[in-house]
């Protein structure tokens, strides 16, 4: 009889006693997520095709651009993260231990046809630190899908410029070549002065709308990234809490111990 009970209460100890290390050794973790939105353009649709800039809502860019190890790193060096871990590895390590703690979604917004719903959350054992780091880094995408799409429109502007100042001296010395145009003059130099003039009359249009689009752009009428919900302190940590863990340990003992009191009761005496 004792030896059954023996049986059953030892499972029980070792899972209480492993389950018990496992919670003093394994760091509690605490996730802060914020979520993005693209709040699409203000602009003309007009404006936006001719400029034919990048779509502000791609992710792997943004992403690659936000979280670039500069950045990381200067997070980490403010915020005095990963202490324990700048006294025995390099701050390359470091860096890339901290991506593994950032994780970066993207769906379609249910509520608004075509919007994208960006979430970006960060882990860390402190939740204070969790919901910090959470909203630093919000705020990279922010910043940077703002100025990639006026970077992409001043660009498209300048391009347009530099064509127009071109495309103008192309047509003065031509003009300067054959003179005004007469009824005399051939079919062929008729055409070339037809070709030079309407390609000037088209970058000036475009170049007019590009001017317009950099300037609402500037001015954030274009697509943006905002942040819909800010990142908030956590409350409960990620995963199975020490009292779920340690109750966890005490079932998974108990099931073992049944099934060893089961298995030798079966064997012949």
């Amino acid at each position: 009889m004792w030896r059954r009970k023996w049986l059953l209460i030892v499972p029980v100890l070792v899972s209480v006693v492993t389950s018990l290390l496992v919670v003093h050794f394994v760091p509690v973790r605490y996730e802060s997520e914020s979520t993005l939105i693209l709040v699409h353009s203000a602009i003309p649709t007009d404006f936006v095709r001719q400029l034919g800039s990048q779509p502000s809502d791609d992710v792997r860019r943004l992403t690659t651009q936000a979280f670039s190890r500069t950045r990381l790193e200067r997070v980490i060096n403010e915020l005095g993260l990963y202490k324990d871990e700048q006294n025995h590895a390099i701050m390359e390590e470091i860096v890339e231990g901290m991506r593994q703690d950032i994780q970066v979604a993207a769906a379609d917004d249910p509520k608004a046809s075509g919007s994208k719903v960006l979430k970006v959350s960060f882990r860390s054992s402190d939740p204070k630190i969790a919901q910090k780091v959470a909203q630093t880094l919000s705020a990279f995408i922010v910043s940077d899908s703002q100025n990639n799409q006026v970077n992409v429109t001043e660009g498209t502007a300048q391009f347009l410029q530099a064509q127009v100042e071109e495309t103008k001296r192309q047509l003065q010395a031509f003009e300067s070549a054959h003179g005004p145009a007469t009824r005399a003059e051939s079919r062929t130099i008729a055409i070339e002065r037809e070709v030079l003039e309407d390609s000037y009359r088209s970058l000036l249009l475009k170049l007019q709308d590009a001017r317009i689009a950099a300037n609402l752009q500037a001015r954030q009428y274009g697509d943006q990234m905002k942040i819909l919900d800010m990142p908030r302190i956590p409350e409960r940590p990620v995963g199975l809490t020490r009292t779920q863990l340690t109750l966890v340990g005490m079932l998974s003992g108990l099931v073992v111990g049944f099934v060893v009191v089961g298995v030798s009761s079966r064997k012949p005496r």
